[in-house]
């Protein structure tokens, strides 16, 4: 065998190896990618918890650093024997991963008022691209997103309100309002 056909030889094996390495860390990637939960996916966790005493006082959900979804959400639920009036639930992985009752935060402690999400309510997933095109249209970029879910005080309609970040924990360079019954642009993020 001359040179050539053995380093044609080591060279085809290499890169099959190689392929198999890069399909590896491909596929653990969109593993994590999958596995990133909607707003839809932390209420269904709320209910599959076998307390319904939380989900009858669903007052927010909430979550930073969506790219495009979170890690984790915060659900805030209205709850007269906490010492707040309010409870706080982490859902990360289809678990309840913390769960506290923040003293003194909330205005109205225990009052927040309620909010009721249906298989109708936009979920966090079309939020994103609701967003996503209006900030291609507006010309902003942005790498994540804060996402909030709660009663408009006003209208007493589900609203999501998103902040969407160039670099995470500076200033928002955009935010909007959505209702999250129909999708509809409420506050439009501004034009530059």
């Amino acid at each position: 065998m001359t040179k050539n056909k053995i380093l044609i030889i080591f060279m085809n094996y290499f890169l099959k190896k190689q392929s198999f390495l890069i399909l590896g860390v491909l596929a653990c990637l969109f593993s994590q990618l999958s596995a990133a939960e909607t707003s839809q996916s932390a209420v269904q966790v709320l209910k599959g918890s076998g307390r319904p005493d939380l989900l009858s006082g669903l007052a927010e959900i909430k979550a930073k650093d969506g790219v495009p979804q979170p890690e984790e959400w915060i659900v805030l639920c209205n709850d007269p024997s906490a010492h707040g009036g309010v409870r706080e639930l982490s859902i990360s992985n289809g678990h309840i991963v913390s769960e506290r009752t923040p003293m003194g935060e909330f205005a109205g402690e225990g009052e927040l008022p309620h909010l009721t999400v249906t298989p109708t309510t936009l979920d966090s997933g079309a939020v994103f691209k609701i967003v996503d095109r209006e900030a291609k249209a507006a010309r902003i970029g942005f790498d994540s997103i804060n996402y909030v879910l709660r009663v408009d005080a006003i209208s007493g309609k589900p609203l999501w309100i998103v902040q969407i970040y160039k670099t995470s924990g500076a200033t928002p360079v955009g935010t909007m309002e959505l209702s999250a019954e129909t999708g509809e642009v409420l506050k439009p993020l501004p034009k530059k």
